[in-house]
C-alpha cells in the first residue's frame, strides 16, 4: 500500500508542473487575445494547481513513519488537504462567478477577442486536461488517495470548462457577447457542486466515518473462511485518507490454546488483506469462548437414530449422527445421519473420512472410541475438539458429553493411520 502512495505522490507532483504550466498558457493568450473567459479559466487552473499542491503536501505527510507524537501515523492529512483542496476550489469559484456576473450586466466593457489564437488554447487545454485527469484518477484508484480522487474530478471539470471556453469564443465571433460571461457562471456553477460534494467527504472521513458497507462484508466474509472462530463482535471501520483501519474481537474455544488462538488471528489478519487490501492495520482481540450449543459428530455401526451403536474406528464407520446440541439444557435440538463415502476404502480411510467431516459439516466436536495419528492431527488443526466415548449408544454418549463426563483427548488412541 506504501508503494502505491509513493506512486500517487510522484503522480500529483508531476501533473502539479503540467497545470502550473497550463494556467500560465491561458493566462499569457488570454491577456494578448483579450479573453476574459480565457483569463478565467486560467484563474480556474491556478486553483486546481494549488489544490493540487496541497494534495502533494498531504501525500508526502501520509508517506512519514509513526512517530512518538503520532503513534498512528500521518495519514489524516491525506484527508486534511482534501478538505482545504475544496476550500480553495469555493474561493477560486466565488471569484469567478462575481466577474461573470459583473460582465453580464456591463455587456459593452467586454472588449473584443482576438479569437483564433484564443480557440486554439481552449482546445488544446481541453485535451491536456483530460489526459491529466485520467492519469490523476488511475494513481487514485491505485492508491486510494481522496485528495488525488478530488484533484482528478476538478481536471475532469477543466476539460468541459475548456470545452464551454472554446465554444462561448465561438459565439461571441458572431456578435454573441453574453457567451463568455455566461460560460463562465456555468462553469462557476459546475465548480461549486463539486466542491461542497468533496467538502461534505473529506469532513466525513476526518470524523472517522465507517467505510461503505462492500468493504465490511468483505472483512465478515474473511472470518467466516477461517477454522475455529466460534464468531465475532465489534467490528468496527475507520477511514484514515488512503487507508482503513479497524478492529474485531473473535471468540474462540476455551479449549484453544494461546498460541494456536495467535496463529488463527494472524491467520485472519491476512486473509483480511486479502480480501480488503485498502485495510492498513486491524487490531484482533481474542475472548475465550464456550459455546452453549456445539455441532457435535459420533461415528456408529448403523443408523438407528439415537439409539446407533458406537463404532470403534473411524474410518471405517459405516457413518455418523451430527447433532446439535444444547449443552447447557443437556438436551439434543437436531440431528442427521450421514453416510460415510470411504467406509469401505483400501487405504487411508481415517485420513479420508476426517478430511470428509471437515470440509463438508461444521462439526465443533467429535467423540470416538478410537482414532489414529493422522485423523487426529487433522481433526485437531481445524479446532475440532475430540472427546473419548462413554456410553452404550448415541444418545448416552451425548448425555455424558453434555454432562462434561466425558475427556478430551490430547493425543492419538492409537499410532499409525487407519487402514
Amino acid at each position: 500500500m506504501k508503494a502505491n502512495l509513493k506512486y500517487a505522490e510522484n503522480v500529483a507532483k508531476k501533473v502539479l508542473f503540467a497545470l502550473a504550466f497550463l494556467s500560465l498558457l491561458k493566462f499569457l493568450a488570454g491577456t494578448l487575445t483579450k479573453s476574459s473567459v480565457l483569463i478565467a479559466d486560467a484563474l480556474h487552473s491556478a486553483v486546481d494547481a494549488s489544490a493540487l499542491l496541497a494534495c502533494y503536501i498531504g501525500l508526502k505527510l501520509a508517506l512519514k513513519p509513526p512517530s512518538e507524537r503520532f503513534p498512528y501515523g500521518y495519514y489524516k492529512a491525506e484527508s486534511l488537504a482534501a478538505l482545504f483542496i475544496s476550500l480553495l476550489i469555493l474561493l477560486g469559484a466565488f471569484e469567478l462567478g462575481k466577474d461573470a456576473i459583473s460582465e453580464i450586466f456591463n455587456l459593452g466593457s467586454i472588449q473584443e477577442t482576438n479569437t483564433l489564437p484564443a480557440l486554439f488554447v481552449a482546445g488544446f487545454s481541453a485535451v491536456f486536461s483530460f489526459f491529466i485527469a485520467r492519469m490523476e484518477e488511475k494513481a487514485a484508484r491505485r492508491s486510494n488517495s481522496q485528495a488525488l480522487h478530488v484533484s482528478s474530478k476538478e481536471s475532469m471539470i477543466d476539460v468541459f470548462s475548456s470545452i464551454l471556453v472554446f465554444g462561448s469564443l465561438v459565439f461571441s465571433k458572431f456578435g454573441m457577447a453574453y457567451a463568455q460571461p455566461l460560460c463562465t457562471v456555468i462553469i462557476v456553477v459546475l465548480v461549486v457542486k463539486m466542491a461542497f460534494e468533496n467538502l461534505y467527504q473529506s469532513i466525513l472521513a476526518l470524523m472517522d466515518i465507517s467505510p461503505s458497507r462492500e468493504l465490511e462484508m468483505n472483512v465478515i466474509k474473511a472470518i467466516g473462511k477461517i477454522s475455529g472462530i466460534e464468531g465475532f463482535k465489534g467490528l468496527k471501520l475507520r477511514k484514515a485518507g488512503p487507508f482503513v483501519f479497524g478492529e474485531v474481537t473473535l471468540k474462540i474455544r476455551k479449549s484453544v490454546s494461546v498460541e494456536r488462538a495467535h496463529e488463527i488471528s494472524k491467520i485472519l489478519e491476512h486473509k483480511i488483506k486479502s480480501f480488503a487490501p485498502q485495510i492498513e492495520a486491524i487490531t484482533i482481540r481474542i475472548e475465550p469462548y464456550e459455546p452453549e450449543k456445539q455441532i457435535v459428530a459420533i461415528p456408529v455401526e448403523e443408523n438407528l437414530g439415537l439409539n446407533s451403536r458406537i463404532s470403534s474406528k473411524l474410518g471405517r464407520a459405516k457413518g455418523f449422527i451430527i447433532a446439535f446440541v444444547d449443552i447447557s439444557n443437556r438436551k439434543i435440538i437436531s440431528y442427521e445421519y450421514a453416510e460415510n463415502p470411504f467406509a469401505n476404502e483400501k487405504t487411508k480411510a481415517g485420513l479420508k473420512t476426517a478430511k470428509f467431516l471437515v470440509n463438508n459439516y461444521r462439526i465443533n466436536t467429535i467423540i470416538v472410541k478410537e482414532i489414529g495419528e493422522i485423523a487426529f492431527h487433522i481433526l485437531h488443526s481445524n479446532l475440532i475438539d475430540i472427546f473419548k466415548a462413554k456410553g452404550r449408544n448415541v444418545s448416552e454418549v451425548i448425555e455424558n458429553f453434555a454432562s462434561g463426563k466425558l475427556q478430551m483427548l490430547n493425543a492419538p488412541t492409537r499410532e499409525g493411520e487407519e487402514k
